[in-house]
């Protein structure tokens, strides 16, 4: 009853997203599939990443298994593309409805399903397990509203969670969350955070000065680099680091591609002095909008400071601020991260890093940059933070092992 209802539910929901969810559906990719399949499901861009170090990990411990990889968003799809290309199959997730799920599942025979920190979907996870397979969730981690809701629908969520086979969590803070629902002890296990993991594409020197004269960056001349911001961000933050031009280069990237032209035009209204990285045209402009997908670990790597947005509104609650600190950049970032607390305490116990309100923002800019030893200070613990982060993938895949060599162990004794 309880499946039908949902379906029914989805159905409704689907009433309104119908256009955009069936521009998504696309078939299947027509591949011959091993006999161990491992399907892994990610939401969107940063959980694909995160999924990475892991996907690896598997294709070298299971050489003989067929990986599939799911998401629910286009940039995701892309991502997923570009950072795992050996996947043997990339496709999006259809909607979470029985009789679209079920055929997909009998289809793909998944030995084991893979969710990246959440992305719970009832009939997918019903339907691996009606089918003999066995569900993990990999850096698993929800917020404290998430938790709440599911707590309101306790019948729901227990027959959700109830089917997934081990929980790998990012911390202790998550582990309570999970218990407090009602999740079984004994199936969670702290693994950390697989995004902590994924190995950064380091630049050369010769590599850097090429980029650097490309996006107009002078001898020498400080650079900030503003990423994934959200509005109306770019207009607080901006306004704010006016104080700092022409003398440092500002590089900006807003966090959605629909939004470049918008941010565009915001630059316009702020007076300021600016190109556009698709323009490929390097002059002395004080900014620089990236508006181009997949460049922003670039920059990263060409700043001296990393202000990461989605950080600075209320209704944000946080981004990624661990990816700057991982090629060596300390980073700023806004009060407002409650969907990323663990990294801002690894980040402010390191010193690699500080939250700062839109009011304290120019000081603490300003106290960095006419300090080259603190700086340099800041760039060395940014460093020290990211080596002695690594070691998720390593743990969870230890523990999927466990779980995946109990379904085969139980399949030979069957």
């Amino acid at each position: 009853m309880i499946g039908a209802l949902y379906d029914v539910f989805l159905c409704l929901v689907g009433i309104f997203l119908f256009p955009k969810w069936l521009s998504k559906r696309h078939k299947l990719p027509q591949v011959v599939l091993k006999s161990k399949v491992i399907w892994l499901h990610a939401v969107s861009v940063g959980e694909m990443r995160a999924a990475a170090p892991l996907f690896y990990a598997l294709r070298t411990q299971y050489p003989d298994a067929s990986i599939l990889i799911s998401c629910i968003t286009t940039t995701g799809l892309e991502e997923a593309k570009r950072s795992m290309p050996h996947a043997d199959m990339h496709f999006f997730l259809p909607w979470d409805i029985s009789w679209i799920i079920r055929p997909l599942v009998r289809k793909l025979r998944p030995d084991l399903l893979i969710l990246v920190e959440g992305d719970f979907w009832y009939q997918l996870v019903r339907s691996v397990k009606n089918r003999g397979g066995k569900v993990a969730l990999v850096s698993g981690k929800i917020s404290e509203r998430s938790a709440r809701r599911w707590s309101k629908v306790v019948r729901f969520s227990h027959m959700l969670f109830s089917q997934i086979d081990i929980f790998c969590v990012q911390s202790l803070c998550f582990q309570k969350r999970f218990l407090c629902m009602g999740v079984d002890p004994a199936k969670i296990k702290i693994t950390g955070n697989l995004k902590l993991d994924v190995e950064p594409c380091l630049l050369l020197s010769k590599e850097k000065e090429t980029w650097r004269k490309r996006l107009g960056i002078a001898d020498r001349q400080p650079v900030i680099v503003i990423g994934s911001t959200h509005d109306p961000e770019e207009r607080l933050l901006l306004s704010a680091l006016f104080t700092f031009l022409p003398k440092v280069k500002i590089l900006i990237a807003p966090r959605h591609p629909e939004r470049f032209e918008i941010v565009a035009r915001t630059l316009e209204r702020l007076g300021l002095s600016f190109t556009r990285f698709s323009e490929n045209k390097a002059d002395a402009a004080s900014v620089m909008l990236v508006d181009t997908m997949g460049v922003l670990s670039t920059c990263y790597q060409l700043a001296d400071i990393a202000i990461v947005g989605g950080s600075f509104c209320y209704h944000l609650q946080g981004h990624n601020i661990f990816e700057p600190v991982s090629y060596g950049t300390p980073v700023i970032f806004g009060p407002y991260m409650k969907a990323q607390l663990d990294l801002v305490d690894l980040i402010l116990t390191a010193s690699a890093g500080e939250s700062v309100s839109i009011d304290t923002l120019v000081p603490m800019v300003a106290a960095w940059l006419s300090s080259g030893t603190l700086l340099e200070q800041k760039k060395q613990a940014a460093r020290a933070c990211a080596a002695a982060a690594k070691g998720a993938t390593k743990k969870t895949l230890a523990a999927l092992n466990s779980c995946y060599e109990k379904k085969e162990k139980r399949a030979e004794g069957l």
